[in-house]
């Protein structure tokens, strides 16, 4: 199966014994004596168990099975492993030239990274689109895994002037001729305080997503530079075939699982208190310095009160908004919702990333944006389509610091029971002023601007 849970991916079955006559494409024929063979060279998954059902095979014996099954399989890893060394160190060789007719970018996007993979694609494909030469590296079936070797392969053959990684550093075995764009999108234990310094080359370039991030690199003294989500036009756009009736879809799991996994009576008492301010006053009174008072006050960790506090954000106060009874109808897709009785009665399913979102937004008046920050995926998704962004106004937190079209495109609402008055208005939005500012390819271009000014400096 594949590593990340909410992730499909179609089960192996390797066997040992005479070939299958006509053998499905996932029944893969492997000798046992051919174990490592096989599984140095293959992108497949590798096997989790043996399974010995059907077989005359003893506790002994199959004890032995099982060990020398291990024994294969670690030997396969020590190989890989010295692969993995020995690639990274042609990288590190390697001199792009920079006068090479067309820049060439890679992007790496693993099939079990549910965002970025598309992310990362999307900015290629607006990178092709403006004339560079382009190679993103994925999987090319759910049978694949996010092999590293595979990976440094493409890597070390298209020897890129330009790499693009997401989360990730990846910066420790490139050559120092090459630009290497960093985008934080979200908190990853190198950005922890207790992690190790972030050592950069000095063609590292850092962007991150919210203020929140921008503020654990700099408190790591790393230099970075803002950047919010970008749109995909290709995919999200208005469909005139597609009727717009008087409705607000809300697209987005729900995080009862995070709440969940650390409620405790202390922790309900400060999410009811929490919310019930929500309610009451708006994003002022559960933000990061609201939150830190009810962390100390009922003594509460920072990374508790922020699971609450995303809870709040989104499932609490999605559920206060149905109950209104506005006079819209609601839609909610997502992941969870199912087993929640308050909104189930709204849930219409899970959504395939792209154009299945585009054509919900695209029947709908407006989409529900909710959460700690203003500038997120859905906003942008929703715009492009002509759904109005009905934002919850968490512009206090900082977390965003593009402000030039949030007055002309989104609609802001502070406390939920405004939206009575709210939506009985009729507003009009200029929705291309902030899907425009925030295109893949204006993205690209600054990126490849920096490089060049670089460049010219150097002349």
């Amino acid at each position: 199966m594949a590593k990340n849970g909410i992730v499909s991916g179609l089960q192996i079955c390797y066997y040992d014994g005479e070939r299958i006559e006509n053998e499905p494409e996932n029944c893969i024929h492997v000798p046992f004596n051919s174990i490592v063979d096989y599984f140095i060279k293959t992108k497949n998954r590798f096997p989790s168990l043996i399974n010995s059902d059907n077989t005359n095979l003893s506790t002994t014996e199959l004890s032995e099975l099982q060990d020398e099954f291990k024994k294969s399989m670690n030997k396969v890893q020590n190989i890989l492993d010295n692969k993995i060394i020995n690639i990274k160190k042609e990288i590190q060789k390697l001199k792009p030239n920079f006068n090479d007719e067309k820049l060439r970018i890679f992007a790496y996007g693993c099939r079990e990274t549910v965002l970025i993979k598309h992310l990362v694609k999307n900015i290629l494909i607006a990178a092709d689109e403006l004339g560079y030469e382009t190679y993103l590296h994925t999987q090319d079936n759910d049978m694949e895994s996010c092999n590293e070797v595979f990976y440094l392969k493409a890597l070390r053959d298209f020897n890129p002037h330009i790499t693009i990684n997401v989360n990730h550093l990846n910066n420790d075995f490139i050559s120092d001729e090459v630009f290497n764009f960093i985008w934080f999108q979200d908190y990853m234990p190198l950005l922890r305080k207790e992690s190790p310094p972030i050592h950069l080359r000095d063609r590292d370039i850092v962007y991150f997503l919210t203020e929140h991030l921008g503020k654990l690199l700099r408190e790591k003294d790393i230099p970075s530079k803002y950047q919010s989500f970008c749109i995909d036009t290709n995919i999200y756009k208005k469909r005139s075939n597609i009727e717009r009736i008087k409705k607000i879809v809300f697209i987005g799991s729900s995080y009862l699982e995070r709440y969940e996994s650390v409620i405790t009576p202390d922790k309900e008492i400060a999410c009811k208190e929490l919310f019930e301010l929500n309610i009451k006053y708006g994003y002022e009174a559960i933000g990061i310095n609201k939150s830190e008072y009810l962390a100390e006050k009922y003594n509460i960790s920072e990374k508790d009160i922020s699971s609450l506090r995303g809870y709040i954000q989104r499932d609490l106060l999605l559920k206060y908004i149905i109950n209104l009874n506005l006079d819209y109808e609601i839609e909610v897709y997502g992941y969870g919702w199912e087993y929640d009785k308050d909104i189930f009665k709204h849930y219409k399913g899970h959504l395939a990333y792209g154009e299945d979102i585009s054509k919900v937004y695209n029947s709908a008046v407006y989409g529900l944006v909710v959460g700690g920050y203003v500038m997120q995926q859905r906003t942008l998704e929703s715009a492009a389509s002509g759904a109005i962004p009905l934002v919850f106004d968490a512009r206090e937190s900082g977390a965003d610091l593009n402000h030039k079209c949030f007055e002309d495109s989104l609609l802001f609402f502070k406390r939920p029971d405004d939206l009575r008055i709210l939506l009985s208005q009729v507003h009009n939005k200029d929705l291309d002023c902030i899907v425009n500012e925030n295109s893949y390819k204006q993205f690209v271009e600054k990126m490849v601007g920096l490089v060049k000014k670089e460049l010219n400096e150097q002349l």
